[in-house]
């Protein structure tokens, strides 16, 4: 299993407007702004590298307003894939604590 080499949040906006943050920044935004930003926020999408493939970009979609499920179908979504999948670039093993309480914050 490959191990994360880096990753960044970025963010879409409803105006069309975009961010790449990284965690603690995003983590004080949701902490201290989150009923600010709640309503303008159209996507929130971690981007991650892996130390085996460095120069290939994954992507994971946390929220989107294009879809709505629960946050326990997403949540469960991801920690119901193999971890053989896709040699380990998607699911479980890259879904983190901070990234299973932004999907209950913003998907509920």
């Amino acid at each position: 299993m490959s191990k994360v080499k880096s990753f960044l949040y970025c963010i879409e906006y409803k105006d069309s407007s975009e961010e790449t943050i990284n965690q603690k920044t995003l983590e004080s935004l949701v902490d201290n702004e989150f009923d600010r930003i709640f309503k303008k926020i159209k996507k929130i999408v971690k981007e991650y590298r892996l130390q085996s493939e460095p120069k290939q970009i994954y992507r994971m979609t946390l929220f989107t307003v294009a879809y709505t499920f629960s946050a326990s179908d997403y949540i469960e979504h991801y920690k119901a894939l193999s971890e053989d999948n896709h040699k380990n670039e998607y699911g479980t093993n890259f879904l983190s604590d901070f990234d299973i309480e932004l999907i209950s914050m913003f998907n509920e």
